[in-house]
């Protein structure tokens, strides 16, 4: 993807991707809390929109919405966010915890909730995984990363906090 600078009062050096880019163009996150939410996100394995909605910087829906229209890939509906028990173990913790949600296998077709479309390495790994052609739909953090969270900590050894 290519970067392109959008000036700053933080800091103008910075660089973003297209789609951060139309992000703060469309008027859904502003530059500083943009700038923030990368910073806190280095390190973190969460995609930086999951980051910007949990800091309250962006409303949910219009993110969902640019998302989406961006990487050409639909909303998720109400019924589609059903998803089916037998799919769940087709996704690894590990990629579950980065908002990727099964929803049902169509025609040789693994049907994912995503919270971030743009995790295209996150979506070939997961078909070199399955042998399924992977169809992200984007949905709204609410309705994705809480379950996305459980099944990743049901996968994962037990640890203590």
């Amino acid at each position: 993807m290519a970067q392109v600078a959008v000036p700053a009062k933080a800091d103008a050096s910075r660089k973003f991707n297209r789609i951060e880019t139309l992000l703060v163009e469309r008027g859904v996150v502003t530059t500083e809390a943009l700038v923030a939410a990368k910073d806190r996100q280095r390190g973190a394995k969460r995609p930086l929109v999951e980051v910007l909605v949990e800091q309250g910087a962006v409303n949910e829906e219009l993110m969902a919405s640019v998302l989406a229209e961006a990487a050409g890939v639909p909303l998720a509906t109400a019924a589609d966010l059903k998803p089916q028990a037998d799919v769940q173990k087709l996704v690894p913790a590990e990629l579950a915890q980065m908002g990727i949600l099964p929803l049902r296998v169509e025609n040789g077709t693994l049907v994912v909730a995503v919270i971030d479309p743009m995790q295209i390495m996150a979506f070939d790994e997961l078909a070199v995984r399955t042998g399924l052609k992977v169809r992200p739909l984007v949905a709204r953090r609410a309705s994705c990363a809480a379950p996305c969270r459980a099944r990743g900590r049901a996968s994962s050894p037990s640890t203590t906090s």
